[in-house]
């Protein structure tokens, strides 16, 4: 299973939702706290509104189309952003 897979779930079921749901209705407001640098790389590796639910679970079922290292990193930044946004400490 990919690494950033098992919390997601966890995470979306703490919000009572759908992880489909959670990852796309989080993913543009986690998205505007990155960096240019981490919104190019999401850009540069299709990590993307659309495309964040099928590459989770390809990567999750370890397809060959999956071991793009640094699309991996790309996912996993948004993945942190998200998981940050609606998990992390308040202040």
């Amino acid at each position: 299973m990919c690494p950033v897979s098992r919390p997601v779930p966890t995470a979306a079921n703490d919000r009572s939702m759908q992880l489909n749901n959670y990852l796309v209705k989080n993913f543009a407001s986690a998205k505007k706290d990155l960096n240019r640098d981490q919104k190019t790389t999401l850009s540069n590796h299709n990590v993307s509104e659309k495309s964040i639910v099928q590459l989770l679970h390809t990567g999750a079922h370890m397809y060959a189309s999956s071991s793009n290292i640094e699309q991996t990193i790309a996912l996993s930044i948004m993945i942190g952003a998200i998981l940050t946004q609606t998990h992390g400490k308040s202040d």
